[in-house]
């Protein structure tokens, strides 16, 4: 089943609120997928729950490596294949360059105390681990309407930071939180909310 660019990463910001999910390689949230990075993936491009592993993403035919120059929203980077089961593989949702082949920013799920999923800022290709390489979903498609530039993120619990639209907005370095607000990509958060007081963990904002 095919699946867009901007719909992987709007999958990858909302489903799971951001920071507030445990990790598990066992365990399944709703809407049934494990809580580790592949599953984690594995949601974020709608596989069926309860999703697949670091292996047989590759093995069984679903990615297939691209180069760094390929590398576009909603595309992986991941240590991945034959003997990366369990702790030996890793793999996250590339996001977008932050510069050019040195650093991206990618949605990623891994082990650890802290609370996941996270939209992370990454050394290339993972801050300096081998094995890695950039791969593609061969169902990803281009949407007519890809969103250029910026990226969603997923309003939190209070009092966290992110749990506001003026939170996003200082956070994204932004003066104006009517600017986030008002942009027309937040069109549907504002006609489901109405008022930006309204907003709930785990709804999606669109930050230019």
């Amino acid at each position: 089943m095919s699946i867009t660019r901007s719909e992987v990463i709007q999958r990858a910001a909302t489903i799971w609120p951001l920071g507030h999910v445990p990790y598990s390689q066992m365990t399944v949230r709703n809407p049934g997928w494990r809580t580790d990075c592949s599953g984690y993936a594995s949601m974020c491009l709608d596989l069926s729950p309860p999703g697949l592993n670091t292996v047989s993403l590759v093995t069984g035919g679903y990615i297939q490596e691209i180069t760094p120059d390929e590398l576009l929203p909603g595309d992986l980077v991941g240590h991945c294949g034959l003997g990366t089961s369990g702790d030996a593989g890793h793999i996250v949702v590339f996001d977008h360059w932050d510069q050019d082949h040195v650093t991206y920013w990618a949605y990623e799920f891994h082990g650890g105390p802290q609370l996941g999923p996270e939209h992370s800022l990454i050394h290339d290709p993972y801050h300096g681990l081998e094995g890695y390489k950039p791969y593609r979903y061969k169902e990803i498609v281009d949407s007519e309407h890809e969103l250029p530039g910026g990226h969603w993120v997923s309003v939190t619990a209070w009092p966290d930071p992110m749990s506001t639209i003026g939170g996003i907005a200082a956070h994204s370095a932004i003066a104006d939180w009517h600017t986030l607000w008002d942009d027309p990509h937040n069109a549907g958060l504002r006609a489901h909310r109405t008022t930006p007081d309204h907003v709930q963990p785990g709804d999606a904002v669109w930050v230019p």
